[in-house]
């Protein structure tokens, strides 16, 4: 199955799109049985894998996660979503 383009398509928010984490959780989707639209989040939407996934189907999405208004309009209309940060609690 291939990421759908399809509005019915539950979406699938993954940010952290570009790196380990976030690119296995596309992987898998690309493969699942069940079509999702997936809209892959980015820090940086002219690196080669974020090209990469947008050639896979994905709708990438380059934002700035500190800016709230940014974020949550990145998340709008999300069935579900993968989240995986790094923190810096110093």
């Amino acid at each position: 199955m291939t990421i759908s383009k399809d509005a019915d398509s539950p979406l699938f928010v993954v940010l952290g799109s570009t790196k380990g984490q976030g690119r296995s959780i596309i992987r898998e989707l690309e493969v699942s049985s069940k079509p999702y639209r997936v809209r892959a989040i980015t820090r940086n939407a002219a690196k080669s894998e974020a090209k990469e996934l947008q050639d896979l189907g994905c709708e990438v999405v380059e934002i700035d996660v500190s800016n709230a208004d940014a974020a949550k309009k990145a998340f709008e209309g999300a069935n579900v979503a993968f989240v995986m940060t790094s923190t810096d609690f110093t």
